[in-house]
């Protein structure tokens, strides 16, 4: 019955389905995917996510779920609907104790379920060399790079990209501070093109100076090396957040996913998380003058937590080799 309905399908997805077929390993990618709200664009995401996961462990194929945050899910079907999947694979890393608490509570457990580290700090940042250069900054101007994203329905996303305009005329009050408007996704799909985003901030800005704006789409490396030439990260984008963490530039980070505070928890800077409230009602402006004043503490500190994490994340490919080989039939 399934090769019949094959058939029937459209090429792209009998070619996704033959490649699961025919895979020793099916992976399920790290990130923030596998979370929905209790609508039925919810309960679309939902199935779409795991309808590759689903038909590798009816094919016997053996699944890994990469370190990722999982959830929330807007009701009861969704969760049993994750649940069904995840209990039918082979390994599932998590990287934030929320996740983990609720993928335990869907009744997986060691050694299926493990703690893991976001891939992202296994990531090496490209070269700083030349970013100030390209941006026209003066060596001794103090840079803050800043993400942004749409996250919000229409009126409180302009909220919030108001606030974050008030943020950056704070900012440019300070002589010597420059503010970098960074895109971190620039892709055009479903509107997930930062730089739009990073325009409508800009033109809402209402100080004597204006925020740089980096247009072009660079690739992962170059990327990195943008965020490594900071002085300060203001991030909503989280993985924005970690490229320039392990380049120790202090950074804090606007939560919209509990995958941030969980991460930074980790890490000991929890303090460093603000929820979207907390930018739209301006406190963000004294968070960020603490971190200037704290510049030194905090990069101390990360000198001292992130080589052991890095470390982690680094090992995360040992944990998903061991739980292949522990398959019937595999050489140990």
């Amino acid at each position: 019955m399934y090769r019949f309905v094959a058939r029937l399908l459209p090429a792209e997805v009998r070619d996704e389905l033959h490649a699961v077929e025919e895979a020793d390993l099916v992976v399920s990618c790290s990130g923030g995917y596998l979370n929905a709200t209790g609508t039925v664009s919810g309960d679309l995401t939902v199935y779409c996510t795991l309808a590759p996961i689903t038909i590798a462990e009816r094919l016997g194929t053996p699944v890994i779920f990469a370190p990722q945050s999982i959830g929330p899910f807007g009701h009861k079907r969704q969760r049993r609907c994750a649940q069904r999947a995840l209990q039918g694979a082979n390994l599932v890393l998590v990287r934030e104790d929320l996740s983990y608490e609720l993928v335990e509570s869907l009744g997986v457990n060691p050694p299926t379920l493990r703690r893991g580290v976001d891939s992202a700090f296994a990531f090496r940042p490209g070269p700083s060399d030349g970013w100030r250069d390209r941006l026209s900054l003066s060596p001794d101007e103090v840079v803050v790079g800043m993400t942004a994203r749409v996250w919000l329905p229409s009126p409180r996303q302009e909220l919030l990209e108001r606030a974050l305009a008030r943020f950056i005329d704070h900012v440019h009050s300070t002589p010597g501070f420059r503010v970098v408007l960074i895109p971190q996704n620039t892709s055009a799909l479903v509107g997930e093109d930062d730089r739009d985003v990073n325009r409508r901030i800009a033109g809402y800005c209402r100080g004597g100076r204006t925020p740089i704006l980096v247009e072009e789409s660079w690739d992962p490396t170059e990327i990195t090396g943008l965020y490594a030439s900071l002085d300060f990260l203001v991030g909503m984008r989280f993985h924005s957040v970690i490229f320039a963490l392990t380049s120790y530039v202090p950074s804090m980070t606007i939560e919209y996913h509990y995958k941030s505070r969980g991460i930074m928890k980790d890490l000991g800077l929890e303090e460093w998380v603000l929820a979207l409230d907390d930018v739209v009602e301006n406190r963000i402006m004294m968070l960020f003058d603490r971190m200037v004043r704290q510049k030194k503490e905090y990069k101390t500190h990360l000198q001292h937590v992130l080589p052991a994490y890095v470390e982690q994340a680094d090992g995360i490919w040992e944990l998903m080799k061991d739980a292949y080989s522990r398959r019937p039939g595999v050489p140990q």
